[in-house]
């Protein structure tokens, strides 16, 4: 597994939070006891090279901390992949509270 830490955006009244890989896996991400998978129409992603996981911030704001779960692809089968042992790590949070902030890439 190689990847990069993830990344936390504000979006109105939730996070995205984005983390490269160079691995085809399976990532989602644990707060307080709820799951926030990288998913579309309810299938998680695993051929990409940036996972994308949305949550509400108040989840994030009040627990300050959440542990990234990963599953790397071994190789893919006919109805489910095979994959390695779940690699967690666990990440503090600092909630920014200025309503102004903005951020432009050029």
């Amino acid at each position: 597994m190689k990847r990069t830490l993830p990344a936390v955006f504000t979006v109105e009244d939730r996070y995205e939070i984005l983390i490269p890989t160079e691995t085809p896996s399976l990532m989602w991400i644990e707060v307080g006891g709820e799951v926030f998978c990288d998913e579309i129409n309810g299938v998680m992603r695993s051929s990409v090279e940036v996972h994308r996981i949305e949550l509400p911030k108040a989840i994030l704001d009040r627990e300050k901390n959440y542990t990234v779960v990963e599953r790397v692809i071994i190789e893919r089968g006919p109805y489910f992949p095979t994959s390695d042992a779940e690699q967690r790590t666990a990440y503090s949070f600092r909630p920014c509270n200025k309503p102004t902030l903005r951020a432009f890439c050029m």
